[in-house]
């Protein structure tokens, strides 16, 4: 994959590193102009089946409060970046992405000087990978409450015969999220230039 005509992979690396000194009133959660978090849902299960069913779930934080629904084969790094890059083809790329604690999304890794395929993917895009505390969901409360939503509202509430009705009726749920989204969100948008999609790196 190209991405197009972007600095050397090591002059990303010091978006790893938090500055020392943070002004004060300043917290994390306000870091760049646009932010989304990302979590696994999962594992869910049709009735008389033992077939693992998994979503990621992507809440957009910052400028819109859009959130995403989709259905993936697995927990995996490659499921995760494969839902990614097909979400960022027609939304936009955060400058931050909110990241839970999971060794699928990078975390946990064995070596700490290694980086994950996640986390190559995201620097290489020009995001930021903002990792939350171990056994802290309350640092990703954003995502976690829409992750209720799903659950109360598509999960719990419709009947399913199978995957593919899940991936046409999830998609009846992304839009029905989009509209509420578009009444409670009161940022200010993006400007133009601040705006790209995943066909920009190509």
């Amino acid at each position: 994959m190209g991405y197009g005509n972007r600095p050397p992979f090591s002059l990303f690396l010091p978006v790893l590193t938090l500055p020392v000194s943070i002004p004060p009133g300043y917290t994390l959660t306000k870091l760049g102009k646009s932010m989304m978090s990302i979590d696994f849902i999962g594992p869910k299960y049709l009735k008389g089946s033992d077939d693992r069913i998994n979503f990621l779930s992507c809440k957009y934080i910052r400028p819109q409060k859009q959130g995403l629904v989709t259905r993936i084969e697995g927990q995996t790094t490659e499921e995760t970046i494969a839902a990614l890059k097909e979400i960022w083809r027609t939304h936009p790329i955060p400058e931050v992405l909110k990241i839970d604690n999971d060794s699928a999304f990078g975390a946990n890794l064995p070596h700490v000087r290694h980086l994950g395929k996640l986390t190559f993917f995201l620097l290489n895009l020009g995001v930021y990978p903002l990792y939350i505390a171990p056994r802290s969901p309350w640092n990703n409360g954003q995502v976690e409450g829409f992750n209720s939503v799903f659950s109360k509202k598509f999960w719990n509430k419709l009947q399913f015969s199978d995957e593919q009705e899940i991936d046409v009726k999830i998609k009846d749920f992304n839009v029905a999220y989009e509209k509420y989204s578009q009444l409670v969100s009161n940022n200010p948008e993006l400007k133009e230039k601040d705006i790209k999609y995943i066909d920009d790196f190509k």
